[in-house]
């Protein structure tokens, strides 16, 4: 799988079918289609940029958007 390639939708069923114990995190990683060490990163709460259920692919700004347009404006 390709990163970033799975749905949000999937990820909600994929942790909803673990959490009830219908099925396994391998299971249901494969029937939903989303990565394995991703669906268990979420099912421990150690996804700290998502939420909930979100996928993030950009990079996370360190800056707020006023910071960084200041910190522009002085390098020019």
């Amino acid at each position: 799988m390709k990163y970033g390639q799975w749905q949000e939708d999937d990820m909600c069923r994929a942790l909803a079918a673990v959490r009830k114990g219908d099925m396994g995190v391998i299971e249901a990683a494969r029937t939903y289609s989303v990565p394995r060490v991703t669906l268990q990163r979420h099912l421990v709460g150690k996804n700290y940029f998502a939420v909930k259920h979100k996928k993030i692919i950009d990079s996370i700004a360190d800056l707020r958007a006023e910071v960084e347009y200041e910190l522009v404006g002085h390098v020019l």
